[in-house]
């Protein structure tokens, strides 16, 4: 037997759902601020484009927003532990990826100035509401990471001690 008690079944199952759920509330909170902020914001006749597809940045906002909201369902009412880690894990590191591409052209301060209007919902700064997209996005990769990790060595401890 093992002393790494954070590779108990019952305990590691128990963290991973938590962290699933916690990961899928955050998806939900991201999505209908995205939504909320496409419906607070007035129409504008001639809608900013986002620096990497070109979309009207409220048809991003939309996309983004709906499959957040897709992630963050799956999150909440999965049964399997590792679909929803994966999908946290992708979405994440793609949010990340746009925002590294965006800061490596040096576009507008990173999505500080594309976030603005996501940031004045709640009296927040653009500027401010991208570093916290990017602490938020970055936790929840690292921790579906460590979370795939901790799977495959309890994994290999089963197949140990068998």
């Amino acid at each position: 037997m093992t002393n790494n008690s954070i590779l108990r079944s019952g305990d590691l199952q128990n963290a991973v759902r938590v962290f699933v759920c916690s990961a899928g509330v955050v998806f939900l909170f991201l999505a209908s601020a995205l939504f909320l902020v496409n419906l607070a914001n007035p129409v504008d006749l001639s809608p900013t484009n986002d620096p990497i597809f070109h979309l009207p940045l409220t048809w991003v906002f939309w996309i983004v927003g709906g499959v957040g909201m897709l992630v963050a369902m799956i999150c909440l009412f999965a049964t399997k532990s590792l679909l929803p880690v994966i999908l946290v894990a992708v979405f994440a590191l793609c949010l990340l990826a746009c925002r590294v591409f965006v800061s490596a052209f040096d576009i507008s301060q990173g999505f500080g100035g594309y976030l603005g209007g996501l940031g004045g919902v709640f009296g927040m700064s653009g500027r401010m509401t991208d570093q916290l997209l990017i602490a938020v996005n970055s936790c929840l990769l690292v921790g579906s990471i460590v979370t795939v990790y901790l799977e495959r060595m309890q994994k290999h401890v089963k197949e140990v001690e068998v």
